[in-house]
């Protein structure tokens, strides 16, 4: 299925961390399924048999730093699917899994050209206050590595208790 240029509703369906699959830089991911198409009037029309779509972010770059907009941006993604915790708390089968499965938020979808081809490009929508696909999995040791980079920009608030599900409509 090809979706529209525009705004999507969506649920995320599943999280992680990967690297890509070239330079296999390390990255999180958000699987997602579009739920609504929001029209500019801020009607909502269902998505019909709508098909999983995914976002990443890398979480360092070449050199192996993480720079001030990456962590920036990195919290701003997370924070609007509703993500708590620690880095480490996304990896699902972490001792303190923050499961974001169920979480709605606002998405973007736009079509980049590339070797002649139209690819889509989804985007995380973060909330105005803010201001501003399938990969291998990273071991514990990445994860653990890339978490500390981050430790500082990132809650340090944990729970050990099940999370409400935050919906889009009462975050936006």
């Amino acid at each position: 299925m090809k979706f529209e240029e525009g705004r999507y509703c969506c649920e995320v369906t599943g999280q992680g961390f990967g690297e890509t699959k070239v330079a296999k830089l390390p990255q999180i991911y958000v699987s997602f399924s579009p739920l609504l198409r929001i029209l500019p009037g801020g009607e909502r029309e269902p998505v019909a048999d709508s098909e999983r779509r995914s976002y990443s972010r890398l979480l360092t770059n070449r050199d192996g730093e993480v720079t001030e907009n990456m962590q920036k941006y990195l919290k701003l993604d997370l924070e609007s699917i509703g993500f708590t915790g620690e880095l480490e708390d996304f990896a699902p089968g972490s001792t303190d899994f923050c499961d974001c499965t169920g979480n709605e938020f606002i998405a973007r979808c736009e079509y980049q050209e590339r070797d002649g081809n139209q690819y889509e490009n989804w985007s995380i929508e973060w909330p105005p206050r803010s201001g501003g696909g399938g990969a291998s999995s990273l071991d514990d040791a990445s994860i653990s590595s890339i978490s500390a980079l981050y430790s500082s920009s990132l809650s340090k608030a944990k729970t050990k208790t099940k999370k409400e599900k935050a919906t889009a409509s009462e975050r936006f």
